[in-house]
């Protein structure tokens, strides 16, 4: 059958998206109404906005700055928490320091994620350091990677994970 199919409403979820650039999503979803699937080639098309929800669970979190971490920073530890993300790390400035970080989420013009820091164990280097980190990370999602025109309207912090909500436009 070709052709177009018109689908009242629509509630999608797909899960284990790498993007180009971030953490890995462990599962995307899309809900809204006034659907439009072309056959062949498949393809969805929206005709009113839809819902959007993205959840990262703090491993594959923990994982990508694990694999940004400037060379000073070692054992890594994320945890993510209603009001935060928490790290703990060694840092070796002249002596080896355990160092303790937090830091928030913030979804910045409705389409990048960024990690600003609240606050720092250690001053100085290490705190430079970190401060650095961030910047060279930012933003940690963007949503210009994603298949759909999508605007984030908000990010929930939660034991284990960060949910990203927003919106999809037609």
């Amino acid at each position: 059958m070709h052709g177009r199919v018109e689908v009242a409403r629509l509630r999608a979820e797909l899960g284990g998206i790498v993007l180009p650039r971030g953490p890995k999503i462990d599962s995307f979803e899309l809900s809204g109404e006034g659907i439009r699937l072309q056959t062949e080639p498949f393809s969805l098309e929206l005709t009113q906005p839809a819902a959007v929800k993205a959840v990262v669970l703090q491993g594959a979190l923990e994982s990508m700055i694990r694999d940004e971490a400037p060379p000073m920073l070692k054992d890594i530890q994320v945890t993510c928490r209603e009001g935060g993300i928490f790290v703990v790390a060694r840092a070796k400035v002249v002596f080896e320091i355990t160092v303790e970080a937090e830091c928030v989420l913030e979804v910045v013009g409705g389409k990048e994620l960024h990690v600003r820091l609240v606050s720092v164990s250690a001053p100085g280097p290490v705190k430079s350091a970190l401060e650095g980190q961030l910047d060279r990370l930012n933003p940690v999602f963007s949503a210009a990677d994603l298949p759909l025109k999508v605007e984030l309207t908000r990010v929930e912090m939660m034991d284990g994970c960060i949910a990203l909500h927003g919106h999809a436009s037609p």
